[in-house]
Formats: C-alpha cells, sequence, structure tokens
C-alpha cells in the first residue's frame, strides 16, 4: 500500500502473536509513477484478473490485478506502475474479466492516481494528485 500516498510503495505487515508493523518507504526519489484502481460493472467489482497496459515514451508497461495474496491479510488493490524518465502517459488500456476493453488516450497526468470503471469513457484523478474527472 502507499499509507501516505507519495507514490512510494509502502508495507504493512501483521504478526499472529505481535503488533502490527507499518514500514514507511522513505527513499528519496525522482522518478515518475502512475497509479491505478479498477471498478468492475459487467465484471465482478474488484476486477480481479483485470489487466492494464500503459504506454509512455515508446514503453510499454503491463501489469494484472490479482487477488488471494495470502491468509487473512489482502495488498491493496492498486496497480502501481514505474513509469522512470517518462514526461508524459499516450494511453491506457484495460482488458477487464467480461472481456471488454476500454482504451484511455487523451491527456493522462504523470505522478496521480486513477480510478478507471469499466465500460466508461471517464478517468476519475483521485485525491492527493489533484481530485477532479476527466472526460
Amino acid at each position: 500500500l502507499d499509507v501516505n500516498r507519495d507514490g512510494l510503495p509502502d508495507l504493512a505487515v501483521t504478526h499472529v502473536d505481535s503488533p502490527v508493523a507499518l514500514l514507511v518507504n522513505s527513499t528519496v526519489h525522482n522518478r515518475r509513477y502512475l497509479k491505478v484502481r479498477l471498478r468492475g460493472v459487467v465484471s465482478e467489482r474488484e476486477a480481479i484478473g483485470a489487466s492494464v497496459r500503459v504506454c509512455a515514451n515508446g514503453n510499454t508497461w503491463t501489469k494484472q490485478l490479482v487477488g488471494g495474496d495470502g491468509f487473512a491479510a489482502s495488498n491493496e488493490r492498486v496497480l502501481f506502475f514505474g513509469l522512470g524518465d517518462a514526461t508524459a502517459i499516450d494511453s491506457i488500456s484495460v482488458d477487464w474479466p467480461s472481456g471488454k476493453r476500454d482504451r484511455h488516450d487523451r491527456a493522462i497526468p504523470i505522478n496521480s492516481e486513477l480510478l478507471l470503471i469499466e465500460g466508461s469513457d471517464r478517468m476519475v484523478i483521485l485525491p492527493g494528485s489533484e481530485s477532479r474527472i476527466v472526460k
């Protein structure tokens, strides 16, 4: 999870016989990132199994949203893309478990967290990254 919403992955660990441990990533960084949250409409709400493809500056990154992360625990349901030195995102496409495909080609801000909803052409930029809806 990104507990302080700074674009750096942090770690929370639960123990059976000890208190929870929270490890906050304090790495000094100047790299760019994109976080993507998904909501299924035809697919199940959590969109487990969806694949997201991000294209930027001639590079392509693909990640799949998975479930079943551990015993009595789960990772944050967000896909984190490290974009290196990319200065702009060219496109994002989502292959939903339902078989539908959504593609977003308009201006997509870097260093932000997006919510993409199945079948919608809107992107919601979540708080911490100038919350707004992009049509």
